[in-house]
């Protein structure tokens, strides 16, 4: 019989997937809408190519500018886009971690995550047929290409995608998301306290001046819908 789940909170999630990586033999499959991989996780994909581990991504269509594409060609065999997608999933080999956590450096270290592995061998197989039936197809339908093939055409710079939010600290634009409404250079800063309740100065839709915070990232009136977004 299986063990019982193991529940992962926050700061145990990250170590968590840097050890799964180096476990992995095969394959490595990771849905994620936000990708940034961050130092510990980079090297841990980036050894399991160099071992010939299959490295796959799915990430979110229409919010390239939140990732890095020369750091996802290193660390991905097959890098691809997937319109709508929501869903966080981590699978190494036969071990899968189902999370509310993006692979990204903003979530690792200031969100409220939690992820929970599967053991159960039923329930990993129905995840495996999930992905092969949401989430492969899109490999077909994706402008992208495999590293090995070259960069991941369809991840532009942040430079080149127009800003549609505003960094909470310095007000600067950026691609909109409210889970990472600071800008790279600011993160840096706030990383220093990480303090999610520190207040900031700017909203981040419309940028207006408003006491805001990494929980609290819209002001009243962007809150209430003023500022409609998709």
């Amino acid at each position: 019989m299986d063990p019982a789940p193991t529940v992962l909170i926050n700061h145990q999630i990250a170590p968590f997937l840097i050890e799964a990586t180096g476990r992995a033999r095969r394959r490595i499959i990771i849905v994620s809408p936000y990708v940034k991989p961050w130092g510990h996780i980079q090297e841990a994909l980036l050894a399991a190519r160099d071992r010939g581990v299959a490295t796959t991504l799915y990430y979110r269509k229409g919010q390239e500018a939140k990732q890095e594409a020369a750091v996802i060609a290193r660390c991905f065999t097959r890098a691809t886009p997937v319109r709508n997608l929501h869903a966080k999933i981590y699978c190494f080999d036969g071990e899968i971690v189902v999370s509310s956590m993006n692979l990204y450096e903003f979530s690792s270290a200031a969100s409220k995550e939690i992820a929970l592995r599967v053991v159960d061998a039923e329930q990993r197989r129905m995840i495996e047929a999930f992905i092969e039936a949401e989430l492969a197809p899109a490999v077909a339908d994706s402008l992208g290409s495999t590293a090995a093939e070259g960069p991941v055409q369809d991840l532009p710079s942040q430079a080149s995608t127009a800003a549609d939010g505003h960094c909470i600290r310095c007000g600067a634009g950026l691609s909109y998301g409210p889970e990472f409404p600071l800008c790279d250079r600011c993160f840096r800063m706030w990383k220093r306290y990480s303090n999610p309740e520190h207040t900031e100065k700017f909203c981040h839709a419309c940028g207006k001046k408003a006491k805001t915070s990494l929980l609290k990232p819209l002001c009243y009136a962007c809150y209430k819908g003023a500022v409609p977004r998709v």
